[in-house]
C-alpha cells in the first residue's frame, strides 16, 4: 500500500501563525512498533484509549495505519481490525499530544474508514466516550448487541487487559458503541 498524503492547515507550536504541513498515512511496519506504543502511552490519561503491549502491537501490526510528517516522525496511529470478513472495528486512534488539533485524527479516521471499505466491510464500528465527535465523522450510536458475540468477547478481553481501575467504567458505564452511517457501510 502506498502512502496517502494530505496537506492540512496546522497551528504552529509556540507561534500563533498557521502553516501547511504534509501528513502521510501508511500501513505500519515493524519499524513503527515503538512509535505506536509511545503514542498510545503518551495518551494513557484518555480512559477510552486502550493501552496495548508491544507484543500485542506486533501481533496485530497488519491492523495499524500510522501518520507521519515529512521527516518521518510518527504523529499518530489507528487500527482497523476485522472481526468477520464484513465487520471491522476502528480502534487505537491516538495522536501525539504535541500534534493534537492539527487534523491528524480526522485524517487517520478517514484512511481507516477507506481501508475497511476497500476490504468490503459492511459494518464499521468503534467504542468511544465522546459520541459527538464521531457523529460529526458519520457514526451513529448503536446497541452493543448489534455486534457478533465474538466481537464483544474480544472487547471484553481487551478491557480486562487494562488496569483494574478502568474495568467498571468501561464495562458498565460511559462507553458508547458507534457505527458508520454511510451508504457504503450498511446497518
Amino acid at each position: 500500500m502506498s502512502a496517502a498524503m494530505t496537506t492540512t492547515k496546522a497551528t504552529k507550536l509556540n507561534a500563533g501563525k498557521s502553516e501547511r504541513i504534509k501528513i502521510y498515512v501508511e500501513k505500519a511496519t515493524l519499524h513503527d512498533v515503538s512509535g505506536i506504543q509511545s503514542v498510545l502511552l503518551s495518551n494513557k490519561r484518555d480512559s477510552q484509549l486502550y493501552q496495548r503491549s508491544r507484543a500485542d502491537i506486533q501481533r496485530n501490526l497488519r491492523d495499524f495505519l500510522v501518520s507521519t510528517d515529512e521527516k518521518g516522525k510518527l504523529l499518530g496511529c489507528v487500527a482497523v481490525h476485522f472481526h468477520t470478513p464484513k465487520i471491522a472495528e476502528i480502534l487505537s486512534l491516538a495522536v501525539a499530544p504535541g500534534c493534537q488539533g492539527r487534523g491528524i485524527g480526522p485524517r487517520l479516521m478517514e484512511e481507516a474508514e477507506n481501508t475497511a471499505l476497500d476490504h468490503h466491510a459492511e459494518m464499521i464500528w468503534l467504542i468511544c466516550e465522546k459520541p459527538e465527535y464521531f457523529q460529526r465523522l458519520g457514526f451513529k450510536q448503536i446497541s452493543r448487541f448489534k455486534l457478533p458475540t465474538s466481537a464483544l468477547m474480544t472487547k471484553l478481553k481487551q478491557t480486562l487487559d487494562q488496569s483494574p481501575n478502568r474495568w467498571l467504567p468501561n464495562l458498565f458505564g460511559r462507553m458508547k458503541f458507534m457505527m458508520m452511517t454511510t451508504a457504503r457501510a450498511k446497518d
